[in-house]
């Protein structure tokens, strides 16, 4: 099965004026509670206004709404404030949120909305997509990709940890010429289901321009053991 890589970069403001704010997502799966989809929003501090707390530090923080749909029919509704790092000065840095929905295969309306919640004069902005989620039950199949501009072996689980990494989302469609590389992070499933317990396979991961054409030096070949979940990064 060929993999295709793909990012959204969604930037939700143009506005100067308003909350600026990128949006990614994938679609991953869990062996007990079946497919989920990841979404990650990465606040521009800078674009907000931050307020001193009683404890003498200054944060940041953003309205979010996600609305998960199927026509007429809400199957996931989630609200909940996305805080920037309290600090001792008045200036935000950026600052991410996560959130996660366990969903079934099936085509679903997503829609977002954000405000600032210390700048009420500030509208709020809202994003509306289309979303499919869909895995194979029986054969081996791979999540989505996930671009990452950092990662570590997790130690205290948080938000951003999966399968023994903490993971720093790249949120953004830009790629300046600085930067080195990108690191990828996806998870194929199923492989000791079809394979058996501890089998050693191989599968080979390259990078394509927009007409499919493979790009040089970038092709791959990633020797592993069939394992129920088998997680994978390469930078």
């Amino acid at each position: 099965r060929q993999l295709t890589l793909f990012t959204l970069g969604l930037l939700m403001s143009m506005n100067a004026l308003a909350v600026r704010v990128f949006i990614d997502h994938q679609a991953f799966y869990n062996a007990e509670t079946g497919p989920y989809l990841e979404v990650v929003f990465s606040f521009e501090g800078k674009s907000m206004k931050s307020v001193k707390s009683a404890n003498g530090q200054y944060m940041a923080q953003a309205n979010c709404k996600v609305i998960i749909s199927q026509g007429d029919n809400v199957v996931k509704f989630a609200k909940f404030n996305a805080n920037s790092t309290p600090s001792s000065l008045p200036t935000t840095v950026d600052f991410m949120s996560l959130e996660r929905f366990a969903l079934k295969d099936g085509n679903y309306q997503l829609e977002i909305e954000i405000s600032d919640a210390n700048d009420s004069l500030k509208a709020p902005l809202s994003h509306v997509e289309p979303i499919v989620i869909s895995h194979l039950p029986d054969g081996c199949f791979f999540s989505d990709i996930a671009f990452c501009s950092a990662f570590s072996n997790t130690v205290q689980e948080n938000a951003f940890s999966k399968a023994g990494y903490d993971l720093i989302p790249y949120v953004s469609n830009y790629y300046p010429t600085s930067l080195d590389g990108i690191i990828l992070y996806a998870e194929l499933y199923n492989s000791r289901k079809l394979l058996g317990k501890k089998v050693s396979f191989a599968y080979t991961l390259c990078l394509t321009d927009a007409l499919q054409n493979e790009l040089p030096n970038s092709k791959r070949i990633i020797r592993a053991e069939a394992e129920e979940i088998l997680p994978f990064i390469q930078t």
